[in-house]
């Protein structure tokens, strides 16, 4: 009986042995062909040891926005849609967001009814140019202008806006003499 069980455990062991190189070499040829597939379709594997973990989705779109470029202009989405978050009910309902260019250092001359803040010339973000419908609203924006480029700055990030200029209400044209036909 002790000749059997001997005989019987090394031919088990053989076959034991037989399936586990069969699956390796099986293993090993169909994730060969699974990398070659991936990198003739031109997608790159991470390389072994790096950081393979889910990321959190706040992540990847923050990176997927910095590599295409959308940071700015999703900056100024965000500030033009969330306008009345940032400064008010009360006050978006006076002034509103005209324009931003996002040139550092360039912004219109101003013209006759334009009042500016009273920065450098030079200034490293973009230009924010803000529309009131009233000269007291235009006013009341300038004297808290300070206060305005902070909330701006928490809400989109430092340098985003580097000058705002505050345009008053367009003025009207004025039409002398009694007598003049009105369009």
């Amino acid at each position: 009986m002790t000749d059997s069980q001997d005989d019987g455990q090394p031919a088990e062991k053989e076959a034991l042995n037989r399936y586990r190189s069969a699956s390796r070499r099986r293993s090993a040829t169909t994730s060969d062909r699974r990398r070659a597939g991936v990198r003739a379709a031109g997608i790159r594997l991470p390389a072994p040891g790096t950081n393979r973990d889910p990321q959190p989705l706040s992540t990847v779109f923050r990176s997927l926005s910095d590599g295409q470029g959308w940071t700015l202009p999703m900056a100024v989405w965000s500030l033009t849609h969330r306008w009345p978050e940032i400064v008010g009910p009360q006050v978006a309902d006076h002034v509103v967001v005209e324009s931003f260019d996002p040139t550092p250092g360039s912004a219109p001359e101003p013209q006759s009814d334009t009042l500016m803040d009273e920065g450098s010339q030079q200034h490293p973000g973009g230009t924010l140019t803000l529309r009131a419908d009233a000269a007291v609203w235009q006013k009341q924006v300038l004297w808290n202008l300070a206060g305005l480029q902070r909330r701006i700055d928490a809400e989109l990030g430092r340098g985003v806006v580097g000058r705002i200029i505050v345009l008053g209400p367009p003025q009207q044209r004025r039409s002398y003499g009694p007598r003049r036909v009105r369009s």
